[in-house]
């Protein structure tokens, strides 16, 4: 090894105080005794061991997600517990929000047998308090835009039944309502004659805007024409 690699080895080392960073001292000892592809090669592993982990808990919550509605309950709170403690923040997190719907299940499941809520909301409903966050934001938007009149010509009926729905859900399974609470507060406060007023509102405004423009540039080329007349 050269000289220069020596020295900055030992004044790097030296700095370093052994009560307190005794980590980083042998840190920079394997770093100096080793080839730099050795470490490589162990830094690759240790990437891969990681992905393969990551990806065997995915598989696992997946599977939670897949059988949620069937598992014993006993069953299905075991598996969560072991999804909470793992190291990875979005494993740990999702296992959370399962585990906060777990909770309100049996209630949850007796939506679908409440003949005041619609049907084809309430199975939606459920999908969406076990999806990933990406799939659930994708199907309330798909919800929401049944009921607006660009993107649904029987967007009243729509409106309706989901509003409807939301409704009862509040009043009668308040806990259940809780989560998901923002967006059916947004579904029931939602009001696609507004929208359609507010867009007409738009329209008008433009086309004066429009005419606006129009009259003054003729009164402008108006001006100019008498100038140099």
């Amino acid at each position: 090894m050269h000289a220069s690699h020596h020295t900055t080895y030992l004044q790097e080392v030296l700095a370093l105080d052994p009560r307190t960073e005794a980590e980083a001292i042998l840190r920079h000892r394997r770093e100096f005794l080793q080839p730099p592809e050795v470490i490589l090669a162990e830094l690759t592993e240790e990437d891969s061991a990681y992905g393969d982990l990551r990806t065997r808990l995915l598989q696992r919550l997946g599977a939670v997600r897949q059988a949620f509605w069937r598992l014993d309950a006993g069953e299905l709170a075991e598996r969560l517990s072991s999804l909470q403690r793992a190291a990875h923040a979005e494993i740990s997190t999702a296992a959370d929000r399962l585990r906060q719907v777990a909770a309100q299940r049996e209630a949850i499941l007796r939506l679908s047998t409440d003949p005041v809520l619609h049907p084809a909301f309430v199975k939606a409903f459920r999908e969406i308090l076990i999806a990933p966050a990406a799939e659930a934001n994708r199907l309330r938007e798909r919800e929401h835009r049944h009921m607006r009149p660009e993107q649904n010509e029987h967007y009243r009926s729509a409106w309706s039944a989901v509003q409807g729905t939301t409704r009862v859900i509040r009043s009668r399974y308040p806990q259940v309502f809780a989560l998901e609470e923002a967006w059916l507060t947004e579904l029931i406060e939602y009001n696609p004659v507004e929208e359609t007023a507010d867009e007409s509102a738009n329209v008008l405004f433009g086309l004066a805007v429009l005419v606006g423009f129009v009259v003054t540039l003729a009164a402008i080329v108006g001006i100019v024409d008498w100038i140099f007349s």
